[in-house]
């Protein structure tokens, strides 16, 4: 049986690749686009929901939100739901969860055997910036306020300990039990907020420049509920054009940091040979 590695990042829009094309923002994702070409890419693929938790579920579970019952970033999923990683464990797969998936309630396994590394908070694993005033955060107008370079050393990034602990624990199963296929989701908190990066990429992309957005606001979901709440949530109106830009900068320098982890995740498993029987899927919990 081959092994899967499943690498799942937080709210990375497809505009947001190399490999997208015409459609491209323009953001550098060498690693991800190699993916693409050495495989398949899904072009139509769709989250059941725009939200991080009830889309999580739903890919968890393989059910629609109506039916798994996830609708807001407190969703639990229900015990009576099987989930992906219990059916592979079940087919004789170790099965582990390494980094963030935001699952509501105290069970965070959710069928998976293993966690040696999870969200950072418990529920939800946002690594706020040393600075950053947690009342505040509470408030989603930091999320265009505080972006730029971050503040954490780059070893103890999230994304960098979930490369870290991923490439660990899966040479230990090897090691412990080399003929037993896993199945690994690496969960990645990038490109989500705080839109802070390493000051390499924020730099790379003030220096490049960056389009301004080509989806405006507005269209045939302007006055649906969910674009109205998200655009009060986030006190859109507020936001000059210059913070606007300045936030964009920072999705551009996670995405393109995502991308650099990555890279080094596979290479460092493919020089170990780790590889050589595993399928690897990339995919995210839904766009921004």
């Amino acid at each position: 049986m081959k092994n899967v590695l499943f690498l799942l990042s937080d709210e990375h829009s497809q505009r947001f690749l190399g490999c997208t094309g015409a459609n491209s923002e323009n953001a550098i994702t060498p690693n991800i686009d190699q993916l693409s070409a050495g495989g398949v890419r899904f072009t139509d693929a769709y989250c059941q929901m725009p939200l991080c938790t009830p889309s999580r579920i739903s890919l968890l579970t393989g059910k629609q939100v109506r039916k798994s019952g996830a609708w807001t970033n407190e969703s639990i999923i229900r015990p009576e739901l099987d989930t992906l990683p219990r059916s592979f464990a079940g087919a004789g797969y170790a099965s582990c969860l390494v980094g963030k998936m935001h699952l509501g309630g105290t069970q965070q396994f959710a069928g998976f055997q293993f966690r040696p590394y999870g969200d950072l908070t418990g529920k939800c694993g946002h690594q706020w910036e040393p600075i950053t005033d947690l009342k505040r955060a509470r408030s989603m107008r930091i999320r265009t306020e505080l972006s730029g370079k971050t503040g954490i050393p780059e070893s103890q990034l999230q994304d960098s300990i979930v490369t870290r602990e991923t490439i660990a624990w899966i040479r230990e199963h090897r090691a412990a039990q080399p003929d037993q296929p896993f199945f690994l989701t690496a969960g990645f908190s990038r490109p989500h907020f705080p839109l802070t990066a390493p000051g390499r990429w924020v730099e790379y992309y003030k220096k490049r420049g960056i389009p301004r957005p080509f989806a405006p606001a507005a269209g045939d979901a302007f006055d649906h509920p969910m674009s109205t709440a998200m655009r009060k949530g986030f006190q859109a109106e507020a936001i000059s054009d210059e913070e606007m830009m300045s936030a964009r900068i920072g999705y551009f320098a996670n995405v393109s940091y995502l991308d650099e982890v990555i890279g080094d995740l596979l290479s460092t498993l493919n020089r170990d040979g780790a590889l050589e029987n595993t399928i690897i899927i990339y995919t995210s919990d839904h766009g921004e």
